[in-house]
């Protein structure tokens, strides 16, 4: 138990989070300070809700590259909303969470009786919704938020950010269900071999629509949360950020593949992922270094799922 504790990547991506925190409080006495930490869980709790979804999307051998898209469409109707009607804070969740649910379940109905590749699905409503949010708005964007949706952002429970307890909330919820539910079973069996999932009688059509509207439901959430963070909502918001989405996910340890990884893992490649951006901003590295550095980290997280599925190969073959 102890030597496969040591041996996992959530091990190892805890050990670089505590590496990490190490050098850059030794280099900027900024970095630890109690404002410093709650920006970071508060910039950080978009990426870790949408990153929470995605985790089971690839856990599934598939992905979607349109949720990016899906939170600005969620996030444009969310604003309209609330400004114009004043609403509360759980009909903003209820129009956001419906609105990700239909654009999920367009995903999934394409996918699944299109018989199309899910990347190439995705990428083709990624560009529908994009270029449909643009025509709706003008390009304009959105501001006047009421006070209590403008407030969200500085809320606390419990002396945490309640965006942070949020993306918590989502990731323990989506925990149980790959630990402890049949459909969670279900997941790692279709990923790790769909033949065999057919097999053993796993409905795989209702599976595949189930895993992208949960995927779409999760945007309209974090699509809640992002406007309040924001203080404003751009027509082409978030542009870019499915990039940060799947970096987070496969340094936490999820097989690109699909069938191996947790949401413990993805929380922790969040939280990685947030201090490095952290430091960079901290150290005044200019933004296009980050996206070069997230690139980097993909493509060595990948590397190492490689080299680790060759050993274990190897190791059998050899038994």
């Amino acid at each position: 138990m102890m030597k496969r504790l040591l041996t996992s990547r959530e091990f190892g991506v805890a050990l670089l989070l505590i590496l990490v925190t190490l050098i850059m409080t030794m280099i900027t006495p900024n970095f630890l300070t109690s404002s410093n930490v709650t920006n970071i869980l508060i910039t950080n709790s978009v990426l870790g809700i949408m990153s929470v979804g995605m985790t089971i999307v690839i856990l599934t051998g598939g992905i979607d590259v349109s949720v990016a898209a899906i939170l600005a469409v969620s996030s444009v109707i969310v604003a309209k909303y609330v400004i114009s009607t004043g609403a509360n804070l759980y009909m903003a969740f209820l129009i956001g969470a419906g609105c990700g649910l239909v654009l999920g379940l367009l995903n999934s109905l394409f996918i699944v009786y299109g018989k199309i590749p899910a990347i190439i699905v995705t990428l083709g409503t990624m560009g529908i919704f994009r270029g449909t949010i643009l025509q709706v708005t003008n390009g304009e964007w959105i501001v006047g938020f009421p006070a209590w949706y403008s407030n969200l952002n500085a809320q606390k429970v419990v002396g945490l950010p309640l965006s942070f307890l949020i993306f918590l909330g989502i990731a323990l919820i989506s925990g149980f269900l790959l630990r402890y539910t049949r459909i969670g079973r279900q997941i790692y069996a279709f990923g790790g071999n769909e033949e065999s999932a057919v097999r053993i009688g796993i409905r795989v059509k209702r599976l595949q629509i189930f895993v992208y509207m949960y995927m779409g439901l999760i945007c309209g959430v974090a699509s809640v949360v992002y406007g309040a963070i924001q203080g404003s909502v751009q027509p082409n918001a978030a542009v870019g950020f499915e990039l940060s989405i799947v970096a987070a996910v496969v340094v936490g340890g999820v097989n690109i593949m699909g069938g191996s990884g947790s949401v413990l893992g993805t929380v922790l490649g969040v939280m990685f992922l947030g201090l490095i951006n952290n430091a960079l901003v901290l150290a005044h590295v200019e933004t296009y270094w980050q996206n070069v550095v997230v690139g980097m980290v993909i493509l060595l997280a990948i590397s190492v799922d490689v080299l680790n599925r060759k050993v274990k190969l190897t190791r059998r073959a050899r038994a």
